[in-house]
């Protein structure tokens, strides 16, 4: 946070889409915003967001293979059925050869234990 702070890139993104009530041309400016500065983007807990986040997280992960941005998805497997709206955008992202999925183990309770 303190990266983005310094060089501005979180303000110049806020006021990029500030301006935009449509929401095609939000998410171009968004787009637009995050390919002017390398970037790292984390979004956790995807499982839990709603229709209009998956949207634009949809639309950034197919259009970010030419800008300097990592987008890191993070979610539950265990929260995501078949009817579950990410799982139509996994699918989407699937044959993407700039997409990478990286399943990780719950971790043990003797896991649990050391990091406590």
């Amino acid at each position: 946070m303190d990266l983005l702070e310094r060089d501005g890139c979180l303000q110049q993104l806020g006021a990029a889409l500030a301006g935009h009530a449509d929401r095609s041309t939000a998410f171009l400016a968004l787009l637009q915003e995050l390919c002017g500065c390398p970037t790292i983007a984390v979004f956790e807990d995807v499982h839990w967001a709603d229709e209009a986040t998956l949207d634009v997280l949809g639309f950034l992960a197919r259009r970010l293979g030419r800008c300097s941005t990592l987008l890191i998805l993070t979610y539950r497997d265990d929260e995501v059925g078949q009817r579950h709206p990410l799982r139509r955008l996994l699918g989407d992202l699937a044959g993407s050869p700039l997409v990478r999925r990286l399943a990780l183990p719950r971790l043990s309770e003797a896991a649990i234990r050391v990091m406590v």
